[in-house]
């Protein structure tokens, strides 16, 4: 059977507030169950949750290099409106020339 810590215990252990950990429970970022009313942590969930801690830099790094191809993507996107949009005003203003009757 798994050892079971109070929510004080787990707050101790990780140096955080009891409230936090009552946050992590309720959003099921931290292991554990109820027994009654009060939280209980289970004493591995302690063990993931410290190696999470120690990946999070590489998250990071992923949302960053997200960020970036996504902002590359929206300048590209952004040129090729303009780009376009040139085109589109050059086309129409040819054509309402030849609907004039005017020739250039």
């Amino acid at each position: 059977m798994e050892n079971l810590l109070t929510v004080e215990q787990a707050a101790r252990r990780l140096s955080v507030t009891p409230h936090t950990v009552r946050l992590h429970l309720n959003r099921g970022i931290l292991r554990g169950k109820k027994q009654g009313r009060q939280w209980r942590v289970f004493e591995s969930a302690l063990i993931e949750n410290n190696a999470q801690k120690h990946t999070a830099p590489e998250r990071e790094v992923t949302v960053y290099a997200v960020q970036g191809a996504l902002s590359d993507a929206l300048a590209q996107i952004k040129a090729a409106r303009a780009q376009l949009t040139t085109g589109v005003s050059m086309n129409a203003a040819r054509d309402l020339a030849e609907l004039r009757g005017e020739s250039g």
